[in-house]
């Protein structure tokens, strides 16, 4: 039968608008229909496989679900909208499967390395819960030598500012090790923004460079894709290594 997805989430995945506003905007002006009733209703849930998408009265067909792994360079953004190029544009596909495309979680922009990027919105959910405790392993560069006193830090957990007034004690990290004298490598089971770098600051250090080298048992050294670069993969083989499953 499938699974219910809500108006929202289905028109993202036909790729028909670029962006999430002009999206909003078809519906609210009662150009879209489900199973023959025009609603403006953007949350409404309904199985797509059953009821028919209609947009101005032409059938919407959803894009098939795709998973990609992009090495992400420096000075590339996961958010849309943004100055700096978005992480989906350097990627060379047909334009309204690139409309269905988000990044899974984010790297901020001086960040590199593996990134996956789909339109499966429950395997984006499983991926980012909490819950799955999902293991992602960065290697950061520092500023500084890093001492064996702030690996025992990093490996109890520390406290980082998530904003300007909330402070978090982060779980302890399921791996920390020195590579080099300023290169740890990191394996974290949480994703708070810039946490890699707050961990790094919060023992008086400092990321200089940071790049992700792994989500789950997908792992960018198997990969052999250059920075920069892109590849398809295969679903069941993404959701194995990612999810276990």
């Amino acid at each position: 039968m499938g699974k219910k997805l809500n108006l929202l989430q289905a028109l993202k995945r036909s790729g028909l608008f670029d962006n999430k506003h002009d999206l909003i905007k078809a519906v609210s002006k009662g150009k879209i229909s489900v199973g023959g009733k025009v609603t403006t209703t953007i949350r409404l849930e309904f199985n797509p496989n059953t009821r028919k998408i209609e947009y101005e009265g032409k059938l919407v067909k959803l894009q098939p679900l795709k998973y990609f792994v992009l090495n992400k360079a420096k000075n590339s953004t996961c958010q849309k909208g943004e100055e700096t190029r978005y992480v989906v544009d350097l990627m060379n596909v047909d334009k309204k499967l690139k409309n269905s495309l988000f990044p899974v979680g984010r790297l901020d922009v001086q960040t590199r390395g593996l990134l996956i990027i789909t339109n499966d919105g429950d395997f984006a959910h499983k991926v980012s819960s909490p819950r799955k405790r999902i293991v992602k392993t960065y290697i950061a560069e520092t500023r500084d030598e890093v001492s064996d006193d702030q690996i025992n830090l990093l490996k109890d957990g520390v406290m980082i500012k998530l904003d300007e007034e909330k402070d978090y004690f982060t779980l302890p990290p399921v791996e920390v090790k020195q590579l080099t004298f300023k290169k740890v490598l990191l394996s974290i089971t949480e994703g708070k923004k810039r946490q890699v770098r707050k961990m790094l600051e919060s023992v008086d250090n400092q990321v200089t460079n940071l790049q992700r080298v792994s989500i789950g048992d997908l792992d960018l050294n198997d990969l052999n894709i250059n920075e920069g670069d892109w590849e398809e993969l295969d679903g069941e083989r993404v959701k194995k290594l990612v999810l276990g499953q």
